[in-house]
């Protein structure tokens, strides 16, 4: 059993707001009345990976292609098809070691889909406080994840003097790279933050078997020791040849745009090229030793720990950078956790729009909502994938809404689709935290290109420990005819805290609405169809007969198309 290890970042400054920050959309809050064409539905949920009892936190990470679902958690690779049905699954550790890797531990697992090339890229960190700590890349050789379908495997060392190791990778994408971005620290028993690195792979390369790549230190850029968690996005386009990369730790109210331009094999990292001052909003943050995460049962020194305000999600679409990160508030001595959502237009690094989701609920400590991921479609529409505490609840997995013309700074109601099962509090020494998350997964489904899939933690039905589990969601838009409420209260399945609960980990299934006609209202429909096409037969017959018809002219009918959504925000 073992806790994998979250190491601090460095200090920031404090901020100096001007204004408090504008909350948006809570449990049992008032909330604007949004009579949006779109609407998010939960068609589909199973479950993805369960506690096996050796790792914590297990990264919900994951990946969606048009065939297969992926899970690339802490603990297991494994398959499945779009409906659950378990293709296939091993160890992550089994992974690694069959890409011909010799290493000591595996952690800080993630995963994307690139639905441009039809590839699933993986992404892990090795040998965790080692001289001989690595960053891996794995991308698989087909449209298939299938370990038989074969992968390649990259690693790249995070100091070739061994003095420092790797911790907390991130990997995002453009047109032609794909870039691991990393923190730092030394070899030592107390770890001391260095700085940040990024590793820049040639993707037609990589997707071709070869490592063609470019390691960047503080070494060529010797600013990166004033940054951490450089976030690289992922771009949804085939053409930008830009590589933006985002972070937040100058300060307590400010975001860092950096970028990655130049020849593919010759990458240069630009950076800080943008400072973005949201507003002059300040937040605050737990600097990961408070235990913000509330439930059922729980005190304050039992609930989850929520870790600091790190950069967890950046996506690029359409021009824009959208980010999500969890802070905490009130910003001079936090006591709960929120959601920064920022959407920037990258080009210029100005602010479209800054929302925080949760006001912390009654007196601002009985609910927190962490752990986010974010996914924009094509039309612009944003889902947030999070983790929902709450002080009448257990963990919950949970996603919140906005479609792209809804009004800036407004998100609809959130929606829980996989309620927590069971109380949860598991520390694993040396740790004494009750750790959860690290990360989430949201992506957009690339079936379709406008609904979503996400990945989130919930607890599940404890054994003889608590227990947690990690459940994916499919998530269509539907267009419903909306009824504003002023008020929305969002009520929760009062659940029974037991000790002696079944060990099987099941995901509540979402029941799906259908319609069937009877075999006799069908007879009725086709006998009435077919004496309305005779009668019409002979009328035409009969015409005929009275007078020569020419042959009429073809008529061209215009098809209609849609026209494409316009976003109320970013103007």
């Amino acid at each position: 059993m073992m806790t994998r290890p979250f190491l601090p970042v460095p200090a920031k400054t404090s901020g100096t707001g001007g204004r408090p920050p504008e909350f948006c959309q809570f449990i049992g809050d008032s909330l604007p009345n949004i009579t949006s064409s779109y609407k998010p539905v939960t068609t589909k949920t199973f479950l993805g990976c369960a506690d096996n009892n050796v790792v914590i936190p297990p990264n919900a990470s994951g990946a969606v292609s048009p065939n297969q679902v992926l899970t690339t958690t802490n603990t297991v690779f494994q398959v499945q098809d779009r409906l659950g049905n378990i293709l296939f699954s091993e160890s992550i550790n089994q992974f690694a070691t069959n890409g011909g890797l010799t290493y000591s531990n595996i952690g800080d697992c993630t995963s994307f889909y690139d639905e441009f090339n039809n590839r699933f890229v993986f992404c892990a960190s090795l040998d965790y406080s080692t001289a001989t700590s690595r960053m891996l890349v794995a991308v698989s050789q087909t449209a298939s994840a299938l370990p038989s379908s074969g992968w390649y495997f990259y690693t790249q060392l995070s100091d070739s003097g061994g003095a420092h190791f790797c911790d907390f990778p991130s990997i995002g994408s453009n047109s032609q790279w794909i870039v691991v971005s990393a923190n730092l620290y030394t070899v030592a028993t107390t770890p001391v933050f260095t700085s940040a690195c990024v590793w820049v792979l040639n993707m037609a390369a990589a997707y071709a078997g070869t490592n063609t790549s470019t390691y960047i230190t503080s070494t060529q850029i010797p600013a990166l020791v004033n940054a951490s968690t450089m976030r690289p996005a992922r771009m949804h386009d085939t053409y930008s040849t830009t590589m933006y990369l985002v972070d937040n730790s100058m300060s307590y109210n400010s975001l860092r745009i950096s970028t990655i331009t130049g020849p593919v094999n010759a990458p240069y990292l630009n950076f800080g090229l943008t400072n973005t001052s949201p507003n002059t909003i300040s937040w605050g943050s737990s600097t990961g030793l408070n235990n913000w995460g509330f439930e059922l049962g729980g005190t304050s020194s039992t609930d989850v720990t929520i870790l600091d305000d790190r950069m967890v999600s950046v996506e690029y679409r359409n021009g824009y950078l959208y980010t999500c990160a969890t802070v905490g508030f009130p910003a001079s001595s936090p006591t709960f956790a929120s959601i920064m959502f920022c959407q920037i237009i990258a080009s210029t690094g100005v602010l479209a729009q800054q929302v925080f989701l949760n006001n912390g609920g009654s007196g601002g400590t009985s609910t927190s909502w962490a752990f986010p991921s974010v996914a924009v479609n094509t039309n612009g529409d944003v889902l947030i994938g999070f983790t929902l505490f709450d002080v009448h609840s257990y963990p919950s997995a949970a996603y919140v809404f906005q479609a792209a013309t809804d009004p800036a700074g407004t998100f609809q109601l959130p929606s829980v689709f996989q309620p927590g099962l069971g109380f949860y509090n598991k520390i694993y020494s040396p740790d004494t935290r009750n750790r959860w998350g690290d990360v989430s997964m949201t992506q957009v489904d690339p079936v379709n290109g406008v609904d979503f899939w996400t990945f989130q933690e919930y607890a599940a039905l404890p054994t003889s420990q608590s227990e947690w589990a990690c459940g994916f969601a499919q998530v269509a838009l539907l267009n419903p005819v909306v009824t504003p409420t002023p008020t929305i209260v969002i009520s929760y399945p009062t659940p029974s805290v037991t000790k002696t609960a079944t060990p099987t980990t099941t995901m509540t299934p979402v029941p799906s609405s259908s319609s069937a006609l009877s075999a006799g209202a069908i007879a009725g429909i086709v006998i009435g169809a077919l004496a309305a096409i005779a009668l019409i037969v002979g009328l035409c017959v009969g015409l005929l007969r009275k007078k020569k018809v020419s042959p009429a002219t073809p008529t061209k009918v215009q098809e209609k198309t849609r026209s494409p959504v316009k976003s109320n925000r970013g103007k």
